[in-house]
């Protein structure tokens, strides 16, 4: 993923913890929050990735470019959650920062519909109330125009 990508991502991913994951939940929300600030720093680049965030193509697909092999998201997830666990994320936690790490990887890299469980009306609210131009047929529809309760596969 290019640097852009990844700061479009971390964006998304603190507007949807602070907004959709966990609005009321201070300390879990911090705790969600700082595995974000980890994983894409603000000052992300190629010299400051430390947990090789750049080097991931998307959340499904692996990439071999020349001799260089590009590691999916997914596994990257698995190995520095399911196996180090160094953000002490309970399970809950753990899905949850899956989940919306996938999302943002879908939304803003290569759509994929991986994560069901939420409507219209969350990704409404982790854009503050109006999804954006560039998103809104995503799905081949206007999803502004669709009720708020409308399930959607992300």
């Amino acid at each position: 993923m290019t640097t852009e990508q990844a700061l479009k991502i971390r964006t998304f991913c603190i507007a949807w913890i602070s907004n959709v994951e966990a609005p009321k939940n201070n300390a879990y929300r911090s705790r969600l929050l700082h595995g974000i600030d980890e994983l894409f720093p603000v000052d992300i680049s190629t010299t400051n990735d430390p947990f090789n965030m750049l080097g991931c193509a998307d959340w499904d697909n692996a990439e071999e470019r020349g001799e260089e092999y590009t590691q999916p998201m997914c596994d990257r997830m698995s190995e520095l959650i399911q196996h180090e666990n160094i953000f002490g994320f309970g399970k809950k936690g753990i899905d949850a920062f899956r989940a919306t790490i996938r999302i943002g990887i879908d939304l803003f890299i290569n759509q994929s519909g991986g994560v069901v469980g939420y409507t219209i009306g969350d990704l409404k609210k982790a854009f503050g109330g109006t999804i954006p131009s560039d998103l809104v047929t995503l799905y081949g529809e206007n999803m502004n125009a669709l009720p708020d309760n409308e399930p959607i596969w992300l």
